[in-house]
């Protein structure tokens, strides 16, 4: 119209990185029981996999570690990530160590990164507190009670799942809730195990598997028959599995 007035504008947008959290690993082995979940009062480390949104390369990202719940302590608050390429993700080398409340719930955070020339960047997330619970036990073969590695052992009920035995035979399912599970070994050369029902209602439990191999038995009467008649036959194997399965 009569009144306007058209003024060109040239925005030029520099390159710079954005950093966004994609991932957030909880790793409690050095620390606490192992099982990758943080539980009440228990002392974990945090890495954070930080993406690059960006369209510049992020050169020595810093970042430092805050909670807004209580009864946190922040014991290593300071990370350096390697530098991230711009659509790629790192993650720090040493973690942050956090000792987490003593009661169930989310633990707020708040990841302050910064740049030499950019940011910072305030990156919020949050981290389950629950109290989870672990079921164990050996599978041994029923004859040498001797553990067998390398066997499926899966669950479900609650929550389902599978892990693999360890080389002496041992399990171990962590991070249940409490509640009602089925469990039972699934054997290679042996029988599969009855399923065992536990119920866990706040503590560890424990259950053991002792497996059979299958008893295989064989009608020698035609063998015999082709052994003394020296003649080639069509033989037939009559074979038995006097176990179970």
């Amino acid at each position: 119209g009569a009144n306007e007035l058209i003024v060109p504008v040239t925005v030029n947008v520099a390159p710079s990185p954005f950093p966004v959290i994609a991932q957030v690993e909880v790793d409690d082995r050095a620390t606490g029981d192992g099982d990758r979940r943080a539980e009440p009062g228990e002392t974990v480390d945090l890495f954070i996999h930080l993406l690059n949104d960006g369209s510049a390369f992020y050169a020595s990202p810093t970042g430092t570690l805050s909670a807004s719940t209580s009864g946190v302590t922040i014991v290593q608050n300071t990370a350096v990530w390697p530098g991230i390429s711009s659509g790629e993700q790192q993650v720090h080398p040493t973690g942050f160590r956090v000792t987490m409340p003593t009661v169930v719930g989310d633990v707020a955070f708040t990841l302050t990164m910064r740049h030499a020339t950019r940011g910072p960047w305030p990156l919020n997330f949050a981290v389950s507190v629950a109290q989870r619970h672990t079921l164990s036990g050996y599978v041994r073969d029923a004859q040498s009670n001797e553990g067998l590695g390398g066997l499926v052992v899966e669950y479900w009920g609650t929550s389902s799942g599978r892990v693999v035995t360890e080389s002496n035979g041992f399990y171990r399912l962590d991070g249940l809730d409490n509640g009602t599970y089925r469990v039972r070994a699934l054997g290679v050369a042996h029988e599969k195990s009855a399923a065992a029902t536990r119920t866990i209602a706040g503590g560890n439990l424990s259950a053991n598997f002792s497996l059979r191999r299958p008893e295989v038995t064989l009608d020698a009467t035609q063998l015999v028959f082709a052994a003394q008649s020296g003649q080639d036959q069509d033989l037939e194997l009559l074979l038995g599995n006097s176990s179970s399965n």
